[in-house]
């Protein structure tokens, strides 16, 4: 005890680079899952304050007998460590465990080039409207802008994901024929 009444924690040394870890690969997994998943910004946000704050509910009377720490830099550890972490595996479950996977194929009907902050981008439309609702998936890097340019078909298969999300399971570019 110190004379403030506090008890002196000594943080484990292993602490800070599972934290640290734990945000970086949570983070990459946000950003892989975030483009194959059919989900809002606002709705990663969400589970991430989401698993943020059910590691803060659990009392820090317990979470204290697990890692001795001060309770701020609990609320740190669950803000950074646990929230991207867990957020990045609930979506990357949805992805794997997916069911009533569907192939589509479709002509392509136009190739745009993105504006502004996007215009490295290659926006493709397809026949039919198909993937109107989904436009990231319509939306590729300039490393297959040659790819795309080159094709006049578009193949793709949306899965239903474990926790509902829709995710783009596989998609392929059919040339042209010479």
């Amino acid at each position: 005890m110190s004379l403030d009444g506090q008890k002196n924690f000594q943080t484990p040394k292993w602490v800070i680079p599972f934290m640290v870890g734990s945000w970086f690969l949570g983070l990459l997994l946000l950003f892989w899952m975030y483009s194959y998943t059919k989900v809002t910004i606002w709705e990663v946000v969400k589970y991430f304050v989401f698993f943020a704050v059910i590691f803060t509910l659990i009392p820090y009377k317990w979470m204290v007998k697990i890692i001795p720490v001060d309770y701020y830099f609990m609320l740190f550890v669950n803000i950074l460590g646990f929230g991207p972490l867990f957020t990045g595996l609930f979506f990357c479950a949805n992805f794997i465990f997916t069911s009533h996977p569907h192939t589509h194929t479709k002509l392509i009907t136009q190739v745009e080039f993105g504006e502004g902050f996007e215009s490295r981008n290659t926006i493709i439309t397809l026949e039919d409207q198909a993937l109107k609702d989904f436009p990231k998936f319509r939306t590729f890097d300039p490393a297959t802008r040659t790819e795309i340019l080159n094709s006049h078909a578009f193949s793709y298969t949306l899965a239903n994901g474990l926790f509902g999300y829709t995710v783009l399971k596989d998609y392929a570019f059919i040339r042209k024929e010479n």
